[in-house]
């Protein structure tokens, strides 16, 4: 049970860790229209999330934001992802 709990931790320090390279256009909290052009990522759900993060990165999701965020994504690997993706869905709740 302490190794679950412990793995959980981790996953959200991870995920924390992960969040300061998006703090700096989506804000603290994801409350931020990121360069004015996105909208507030803290709004949206964990699948939601982590289908725009998995589009960015293979290309396949994202208007003119697209180069920005491939960029952003393409060294983050679906764990990352996935761990992201549920820490910041908890941000707006």
């Amino acid at each position: 049970m302490d190794d679950v709990i412990e793995s959980r931790s981790d996953t959200n320090d991870n995920a924390k860790a992960l969040y300061t390279k998006c703090a700096g256009c989506h804000g603290q909290n994801g409350e931020i229209h990121a360069l004015g052009k996105s909208q507030k990522i803290n709004e949206w759900d964990e699948v939601k999330i982590e289908n725009a993060l998995l589009g960015y990165k293979d290309g396949t999701y994202g208007g003119n934001m697209k180069g920005v965020m491939k960029a952003q994504v393409m060294n983050l690997s679906e764990a990352d992802i996935k761990s992201l993706s549920t820490y910041i869905s908890k941000m707006g709740k």
